[in-house]
């Protein structure tokens, strides 16, 4: 749901700068129970990769983690 919020907030402050009264500014959030199915597997698809790193980071550990992707040497195991 925090997501749905933040996309609705995002969608009406765009339409606000591009000079929409509030009311016209308001996403449509409709589609019935499909539509909130289809969001809901979208918003979960596009959350994969934050829990994916973040479960990395907690069984690798931060820094080993940031190791590995940001550096263009090898890292042992051990270290």
């Amino acid at each position: 749901m925090l997501l749905v919020c933040a996309y609705a907030l995002e969608e009406t402050l765009i339409n606000l700068w591009k000079g929409h009264r509030l009311v016209e500014a308001l996403p449509a959030v409709g589609g019935g129970v499909r539509g909130l199915a289809v969001m809901t597997v979208i918003m979960a698809i596009a959350l994969v990769p934050y829990f994916a790193w973040r479960e990395l980071g907690r069984v690798l550990g931060r820094e080993k983690l940031k190791a590995l992707m940001l550096s263009s040497h090898e890292v042992s195991p051990g270290t």
